[in-house]
């Protein structure tokens, strides 16, 4: 009969089942107790009593061990988080966590999460004036470098604003940005096209790189601007390689009308970038079809109409009164029928739409 004394078989602690290690069939007695020696994967050889070992199984599913109540042991949970860290695979946990100088607000990080959960890496943060958009975008810009190594980092905002993110980049990120215009910028992306291992963090004016698409698309040499837009058309961002890591665009909303010389320039950015972050304070007030554009910057294949882009939103805003009206202290029992009553007459509900009652039925 086979048994943790046996020799070669393998055995684990009982009350660490990651503890596995081999019998090797000598054992001893020690104060009336039988010990075992195991040798570990490490080359440890250990006595343990034979009380606290089992058999090790070939296999074992997650939830059978749950069921029969056999956990890890904290230091073993440690370990996997560590390792797991070092791999770059968890979206909740924070690389960046006291990389910078800034004081910690919860709310600063809730857009780095939403970024790291998002498929395409790109996302519009929309906070009020004063709550730290830029500290957010900085967060994001540290777990790149943590998580895929990126190099270079390209901040787009107003000229009179490139001085204050020169500020912030060196005093609360240690980061020191340079401050381009076209010809600098078209350089500093040439030389990341010819050798991928190039670093940067560069800070460029709206104002000195922007061109029209139609100039950029005939190659114009008459501006470095048009060069810069021209070169961005020809080297679009893949699974490969980026001219920029990450693009922050601040003040976006500069860029909601798609007629003009900063949205155009804001679609050719957007496309060169591995990641994209717009920062703006205003996107309800400029009114939802130039939110539409914004978003379009960040996923035109998403949100490919203003009609879908409507209907959409419409839908998201019944499911958010409902939700505020069952936060509200009372409930507001009305206003959440009301809310649901919406969000069953939305196509977005299907296949299983919602009662006003709160059933769910099935569509006729």
């Amino acid at each position: 009969m086979v048994s943790v004394a046996t020799a070669g078989v393998r055995v684990r602690s009982i009350y660490n089942p990651a503890r596995v290690g081999t019998s090797t069939g000598r054992s001893r007695r020690h104060q009336g107790a039988t010990y075992v020696y195991v040798l570990y994967p490490s080359g440890e050889e250990e006595p343990v009593p034979v009380a606290e070992l089992e058999l090790a199984p070939s296999s074992e599913k997650r939830i059978e061990a749950f069921a029969a109540g056999r956990f890890s042991a904290p230091g073993a949970v440690a370990r996997t988080l560590v390792s797991e860290k070092i791999r770059g695979q968890l979206t909740d946990v924070m690389y960046s966590m006291g990389a910078g100088h800034a004081t910690f607000y919860p709310h600063q990080f809730k857009p780095v999460l939403a970024f790291l959960a998002s498929a395409g890496g790109r996302i519009l943060i929309a906070d009020e004036v004063g709550l730290g958009k830029t500290i957010e975008a900085l967060y994001i810009w540290r777990e790149l470098q943590a998580r895929v190594g990126a190099r270079r980092l390209l901040v787009v905002c107003p000229a009179a604003l490139r001085t204050k993110w020169q500020g912030e980049l060196r005093e609360r990120f240690a980061l020191e940005g340079t401050i381009v215009g076209a010809r600098d910028l078209l350089g500093l992306a040439r030389e990341a096209a010819s050798d991928p291992t190039r670093s940067f963090c560069a800070i460029a004016g709206i104002e000195s790189i922007r061109s029209r698409r139609a100039e950029a698309e005939r190659e114009a040499r008459r501006s470095a601007r048009a060069e810069l837009g021209a070169f961005l058309l020809g080297h679009e961002a893949g699974a490969e390689f980026a001219p920029f890591d990450l693009v922050v665009v601040d003040v976006a909303h500069y860029m909601r009308n798609p007629d003009t010389a900063n949205h155009q320039v804001g679609q050719m950015l957007a496309a060169a970038a591995g990641h994209l972050v717009l920062l703006t304070a205003t996107p309800i007030q400029i009114g939802s079809e130039n939110l539409f554009n914004l978003l379009r910057l960040i996923d035109p294949d998403r949100f490919v109409s203003f009609d879908s882009f409507e209907s959409l939103r419409l839908a998201n805003y019944a499911v958010t009164r409902a939700l505020n009206a069952v936060r509200r202290t009372p409930c507001d029992e009305a206003a959440f029928r009301r809310a649901l009553a919406d969000m069953a007459a939305s196509r977005f509900s299907a296949p299983t739409r919602l009662s006003v009652d709160g059933a769910r039925r099935r569509p006729t």
